[in-house]
C-alpha cells in the first residue's frame, strides 16, 4: 500500500497582490515555510499511518513537518518535492495571486517553464518516484509520503498507469490523501 498525502496548511499567508518578483520571492518563502502551528492531521489519516511501516515526504519544510506530525522518525527525498511554479522575469504590473497562480500553472501545463522545471521533466521525476514508492513499499511494507497537490496528482497517476488503484487526486485539500 502506498499513501499519498498532501501538507498541512503553510504558517505562510498570500500578499494581496505580486509582480514577477514578488512571485519569485513568494515561491521561496512557500517552499522553506512550515505549518500552521495549530494545523493536525484528520483522524482518518492517522489511524492509516499507525499500519504503515514507512512515513516519508518531499524535502520542503511543510512537507517535513508534516511528517514530522505523522511520525517522528521520517525520512525527506527532494524527488517529491513540489513541481515548481513557473514565472517570467518581466512582469512589473501587481496582479492577485488568486489570478497568478492558476494562470502560470496553466502555462506550465502547455509548455511554458520560465524560472522552473518543465512539465515533461515533473513528470519524468514522478516516474523516478513511483519507482521508489514501489520499491520502498516492496521492500519495507506500507508506506505514506506526504508531498505536494501537482507533484501527488502526477505520482497518482503514473501509478495507476502502472496497475495500482487509487484516485486522479489523491487530495487537494491540505492534509487531502488518497
Amino acid at each position: 500500500m502506498i499513501v499519498l498525502v498532501r501538507h498541512g496548511r503553510t504558517s505562510l499567508t498570500k500578499p494581496s497582490f505580486w509582480n514577477s518578483l514578488g512571485l519569485k520571492n513568494w515561491i521561496d518563502e512557500y517552499n522553506s515555510a512550515g505549518i500552521h502551528q495549530q494545523d493536525v492531521p484528520p483522524q482518518a489519516l492517522i489511524s492509516i499511518v499507525k499500519d504503515c511501516e514507512l512515513v516519508i515526504s518531499s524535502n520542503f519544510a511543510r512537507a517535513r513537518k508534516s511528517a514530522k506530525l505523522l511520525r517522528e522518525s521520517s525520512e525527506s527525498f527532494p524527488l517529491f518535492d513540489e513541481a515548481r511554479l513557473p514565472y517570467p522575469s518581466f512582469l512589473q504590473i501587481n496582479i492577485s495571486p488568486l489570478v497568478l497562480v492558476p494562470l502560470f500553472r496553466f502555462f506550465w501545463f502547455l509548455g511554458y517553464s520560465r524560472n522552473s522545471e518543465s512539465f515533461f521533466e515533473a513528470r519524468k521525476r514522478a516516474l523516478i518516484g513511483v519507482k521508489e514508492l514501489i520499491r520502498l513499499a516492496e521492500a519495507k511494507g506500507p508506506v505514506v509520503c506526504v508531498g505536494h497537490g501537482m507533484m501527488n496528482r502526477l505520482l497518482s497517476k503514473e501509478l495507476r498507469s502502472q496497475g495500482w488503484v487509487g484516485p486522479k487526486n489523491p487530495g487537494s485539500h491540505h492534509w487531502g490523501f488518497g
